[in-house]
């Protein structure tokens, strides 16, 4: 991932959401928090809308990821918390980012259903 890259967390609640949050941060990338009981198709819709190259899930959110993932060509990593995630820390460059730019969260990323019609 490089600066400006978005990452999609559709994961549970937990260090490791947080630990990716900050991450991301960190890289001058923008976390793209996703709801996490959502169905494929909701997932898909953030991931093609954001513009997402990552997706960040849990166990318990792995089968609907795969399914998303699957309809978003854009996102080429797809770790899950557990070893997986541990091994792409530990493979990570310390070497400390010098600017640090954080992207406002927009809306639409959070909430990908249509406003109901008028």
């Amino acid at each position: 991932m490089v600066h400006g890259d978005r990452v999609a967390v559709p994961a549970l609640d937990g260090l490791e959401v947080v630990e990716t949050h900050l991450a991301t941060v960190r890289l001058g990338a923008t976390a793209v928090p996703v709801n996490s009981r959502p169905v494929a198709d909701e997932v898909a819709h953030v991931l093609a809308d954001s513009g997402a190259v990552a997706l960040v899930n849990d166990p318990a959110t792995a089968e609907t990821a795969r399914t998303a993932r699957d309809r978003a060509p854009a996102v080429t990593t797809v770790p899950t918390i557990g070893p997986e995630y541990e091994a792409a820390l530990a493979a990570a460059d310390p070497t400390p980012v010098e600017h640090v730019v954080v992207s406002p969260i927009r809306r639409s990323w959070c909430t990908p259903r249509a406003p109901p019609a008028s």
